[in-house]
């Protein structure tokens, strides 16, 4: 029989005043849930099959209900209304920060989602220099050449021979383009001598954000990510002072030389947190989205050629600026890719004072998480969720207008996603220029499987043939 350790409650004293706010409502104890196993708790089958199993929790135990993961209690939270209450956050009375630190603290200190409310405010300020429009277009435009030159490199032999058709990873080759776009885009210069490095170190400090044991005994997840945030804390401050003495129109030299209307600056420090953290987000997160929606043109012809016919249409090799709008089948396929595997699923929080949630007293000190993964697949808000229909976004369509917080792939609130247009310019980019030049396949029947390790990603790399036009 499994022995598993209850459920705690996050000690807190309230006082008698602040106590009359909740007599209305019941004890944080009578909120439904389990442990799962010892120490581990729910981790395994939340990671294995996620979907399967937010859906048999939900039906088993509501909108709220407790769980452990990975050693830490959590309040589970789903649906969209509880998705507003979390990610709004009107009476700053939930930390992301707090949320976050346990995952992310030792390897992404102080990264833009790690701030809270006025300081958050303050960095997020002097950071939008750098995703304005004209920014965003100035991108676009250092993207184009570097796509086009790996996307050309897919099909030739080592021996630098055309090929006419080839089958091979999509997802690791893919993540190697992406790395090199954010690095030309946010640092101004390709990969140096060090690419490979620094491409695993990336890996690293990911992957031991999730790790399992939190103690960084050699060998382990967690000690190579500790070792793998020095090897990057090294090199982004090596860089420093050449961007501040020359300048470009790359996110490191704006931040660097970035104020706001009262002359704030960035530190040195901050810039290195900053550009770890952006770095990681802008290559991780947009290399799995651009992933599955390469997959479901590959598994859905018809909606393939549907992108190629308007990508012709508009009668260029690179996506322009002018352009980026003008796809209106591409961008249906995008919405609906993020809303199959939304790529931050969940966004952990903890509650830094008491709170009445869906009737229940919340005490100061909770963990709290809204997991968009199981908000997406809500039957109550999708016809058919397990099934890709992008013509659920298509104009005057009312299903994605259900409720606002039904589709939340980049969050809400003051932390929704700083990068989320940058993200965007890329994967159309990167579709307008393959869908030029080839035509792609899975094998019949093939279905991508994922693995979970904080963020979704193939687990076979995901094979699939192109074939020039």
């Amino acid at each position: 029989m499994l022995q598993t350790a209850p459920l705690s409650t996050p000690h807190v004293e309230v006082d008698s005043n602040r106590a009359r706010e909740f007599t209305n409502v019941r004890p944080f104890e009578e909120i439904p849930g389990h442990p799962g196993w010892p120490v581990l708790g729910n981790t395994i089958p939340m990671m294995a099959t996620p979907v399967t199993f937010l859906e048999n929790w939900y039906k088993k135990y509501g909108p709220i209900s407790r769980t452990r993961s990975v050693g830490v209690d959590i309040l589970l939270l789903l649906g969209p209304e509880l998705n507003r209450l979390i990610l709004l956050d009107p009476h700053e009375a939930i930390s992301s920060r707090q949320g976050l630190s346990f995952y992310m603290d030792p390897f992404f200190k102080d990264g833009l989602v790690l701030l809270d409310f006025d300081e958050h405010k303050l960095h997020r300020g002097i950071m939008m220099s750098a995703f304005r429009k004209e920014r965003l277009a100035e991108y676009l435009n250092l993207m184009n050449p570097v796509i086009d030159d790996h996307t050309d490199r897919w099909m030739q032999t080592r021996g630098g021979r055309p090929l006419d058709r080839r089958t091979f990873y999509f997802f690791p080759n893919f993540k190697h383009m992406a790395l090199q776009i954010a690095t030309r885009v946010f640092m101004g210069h390709e990969l140096d001598a060090n690419g490979d490095k620094l491409i695993k170190a990336f890996q690293d400090v990911v992957a031991a954000s999730v790790a399992v044991v939190r103690k960084p005994i050699p060998g382990t997840a967690y000690y190579r990510g500790i070792k793998a945030r020095e090897m990057l804390e090294d090199y982004f401050y090596s860089h420093i002072p050449e961007k501040r003495a020359n300048p470009g129109h790359d996110l490191f030299s704006q931040l660097c030389i970035a104020e706001d209307d009262d002359g704030n600056t960035f530190t040195d420090e901050q810039i290195v947190n900053h550009m770890i953290f952006l770095m990681m987000a802008a290559h991780d997160t947009t290399t799995m989205t651009t992933t599955r929606v390469v997959y479901h043109l590959a598994k859905h012809l018809d909606w393939q050629e549907k992108v190629r016919q308007e990508c012709r249409a508009l009668e260029t090799d690179f996506l322009t600026p002018d352009h980026v709008m003008d796809l209106p089948n591409l961008e249906m396929v995008i919405k609906e890719a993020l809303r199959l595997c939304a790529p931050v699923p969940g966004l952990p929080r903890k509650t830094i004072k008491d709170l009445n949630i869906g009737g229940y007293f919340v005490p100061a000190g909770t963990q709290v998480q809204v997991d968009m993964r199981h908000t997406h697949y809500m039957d109550e808000y999708w016809d058919d969720p397990h099934e890709f229909r992008p013509e659920r976004y298509a104009e005057g369509g009312i299903e994605n207008k259900a409720h606002r917080y039904a589709w939340l792939p980049f969050g809400g609130g003051a932390h929704k996603c700083i990068g989320r247009h940058f993200g965007l310019y890329l994967i159309r980019a990167v579709v307008h220029q393959l869908t030029q030049k080839y035509r792609w396949h899975v094998r019949p029947g093939y279905k991508m499987p994922l693995k979970n390790p904080g963020l979704p990603m193939p687990a076979d790399g995901f094979p699939v043939t192109f074939e020039r036009l």
